[in-house]
Order: C-alpha cells, then structure tokens, then sequence
C-alpha cells in the first residue's frame, strides 16, 4: 500500500517498511519465510535509500544495519542442526562438568535474552 500512495524516494515509506520488517525480525515467533521477506524487503529498499537519501543518512545506515543483522539472524537460523527434538545429549555445564538431558526445543529464546538472540536448543537436564 505504502508504494501505491507514496512515491519510491518518500522517507515515510522507507520508514513505514523499516517498521514491519523490524516486526518480523523482532517476533518471538518469527519462521524462516519471515526473516526470508525480511531480507528481502530491505534488499530491495537499500539502493533506493542510498541513492536517494544518499549513504549517511540515519534511514540509510538503519537500513543497511537490519539488513546485516537480518542477513546474519537468517544465515544462522538456516544452518542444519545436529540434535533433533527428543535426542539425549551431553552438555556442558561449567569446566569439567557435563551432564545428560534431552532436548525439548529448537531455537529457544527467552525474554531474558539479547534482542534477536536465539540458543540452538532448549535441554531438560536429567535430574
């Protein structure tokens, strides 16, 4: 909608997408597709930016800075993990410390954690 109203180069727009790609990078339950659209919303939106409001305006270097960390959020997230739920597994629990558990979920976070900051697994310890 934003592009039909506004014209390309409108920094309202630039800011309007800024806005929903940070919602879908920023939801706790974000899929692959999301950060996907994310990327590719921003990919697409930096040039114009850049040639339009030119490389160090703050809309510019926003979009250039979510767009390396959407870049690295989904790169991340689309590399195979090792352990799938129920698998038992060993963790490290401090210096030669180790014990048994089975993990419950994949890319865990929690409202305790960085911004954006997702553990590979969630791991219920045995007892």
């Amino acid at each position: 909608v934003a592009r039909r109203v506004l014209a390309e180069s409108d920094d309202l727009q630039f800011r309007m997408r800024m806005a929903c790609n940070r919602a879908l990078c920023e939801d706790p339950a974000k899929t692959l597709d999301d950060l996907r659209e994310a990327v590719s919303m921003l990919e697409e939106i930096e040039p114009t930016a850049r040639r339009v409001l030119g490389g160090a305006h703050p809309i510019t270097a926003g979009i250039e800075r979510d767009l390396q960390e959407a870049r690295e959020v989904l790169r991340s997230r689309e590399t195979p993990l090792r352990f799938k739920v129920g698998d038992r597994v060993i963790c490290c629990g401090g210096p030669n410390h180790w014990e048994s558990g089975t993990v419950i979920k994949l890319w865990y976070t929690e409202d305790g954690f960085a911004q954006g900051f997702y553990a590979p697994y969630q791991v219920e310890l045995d007892e």
